[in-house]
């Protein structure tokens, strides 16, 4: 049954509505004529440049995660995981090691903004907040191999360790060090070590490769979230349509969007903040599209819906990072983990 069951749920998370990407007969497809937004880009925006940001963790309160290594473990992991996005440049350790020490005695006097030193657009401050181990005895048992196995198998007795990993991300705004972002994460991993007996398990050391497993794992299923935060911009061109079928060329390059990838585009609007009274500039998701397999090195075109009659020259488009089938999996098996240790 629960083989019927994972063939089913494969087939939903691997078979979608998938757009067609191919974009045939290209001449074919006549301009349309487009306005241009309020707010176009400025040359800066349209520059190749990065924006920077600082990473630094903390990690001073646990003790186990101290000893596994995991500030560090974790600042490689951020650092890595958002230079994937092409469009950020990390500071150097000293300047965020600095600002790290201003943060966490901003968070112990529950300060939430105060102006910082510009050199940064951001500041992404990692923080363990939990890092365990539970060990559970599991006696030893005598079972079939498979269905089709005749024989009785002898399992020895084991120690089951489960290693427990959680704590936050918080995006700064610099200088002024708001909070734009909070991103709670925690994962778990398992292993499993022959003892002898109920004591035995008691005293099998801790596993700290479980610790810094767990923390990839917690990392990795939030990736989406740190992505499409600081997904790289583009900006729409131009439109062509042939019959129903509308595309738009954007500034958005090969490598920062890939053929088949879901982008979403935005109008740049002014809003009034009503405890300032002042107008503030958001972008307003309105439409999607497809990135299509027609590019070159510094042009992508997209396909939209027909009905997207309110597209405009200067529009922000940003790709779209979705978790993929093994993501769903791994989450499956982290809370298969929490009920072994029950």
């Amino acid at each position: 049954m629960f083989y019927k069951y994972f063939l089913i749920l494969l087939t939903l998370l691997t078979t979608g509505c998938a757009s067609t990407t191919e974009v045939n007969n290209f001449n074919q497809y006549q301009s349309i004529s487009l306005q241009k937004t309020q707010f176009m880009p400025t040359l800066n925006d349209l520059s190749d440049e990065g924006y920077d940001i600082a990473v630094a963790v903390d990690n001073s309160k646990i003790k186990l995660a101290k000893k596994a290594n995991l500030a560090n473990f974790l600042s490689n992991t951020l650092e890595n995981l958002i230079e994937q996005t092409g469009n950020v440049n990390i500071v150097s350790r000293e300047k965020s090691g600095k600002l790290l020490h201003e943060v966490l005695i901003a968070e112990d006097k529950f300060i939430n903004g105060w102006e910082g030193e510009q050199f940064a657009s951001y500041f992404l401050f990692g923080k363990i907040t939990q890092a365990t181990f539970n060990r559970k005895f599991q006696a030893g048992f005598y079972s079939k191999r498979s269905g089709v196995d005749a024989n009785q198998h002898y399992y020895p007795p084991r120690c089951i360790m489960t290693a427990f990993v959680s704590g936050t991300l918080k995006i700064y705004k610099m200088p002024s060090m708001k909070v734009l972002k909070t991103i709670q994460f925690d994962d778990n991993q398992q292993a499993g070590e022959e003892v002898k007996n109920k004591d035995d398990c008691k005293n099998v050391p801790d596993k700290n490769h479980l610790l810094v497993d767990a923390t990839m794992d917690a990392i990795w299923a939030n990736r989406s979230k740190l992505f499409n935060y600081f997904a790289i911009k583009g900006y729409i061109m131009s439109a062509k349509k042939n019959g129903g079928d509308m595309i738009v060329e954007t500034t958005l390059k090969p490598n920062s969007a890939k053929s088949g990838d879901k982008v979403f585009i935005y109008h740049t609007k002014l809003l009034n903040n009503p405890l300032t009274n002042m107008d503030e500039q958001i972008e307003e998701k309105y439409a999607e599209g497809i990135v299509t397999n027609l590019s070159n090195s510094k042009r992508t075109w997209i396909r939209v819906n027909e009905s997207t009659a309110s597209i405009m020259i200067g529009d922000v488009i940003k790709p779209y990072y979705e978790l993929n089938t093994m993501d769903y999996f791994k989450n499956m098996g982290k809370k298969i983990n929490r009920l072994n240790v029950r």
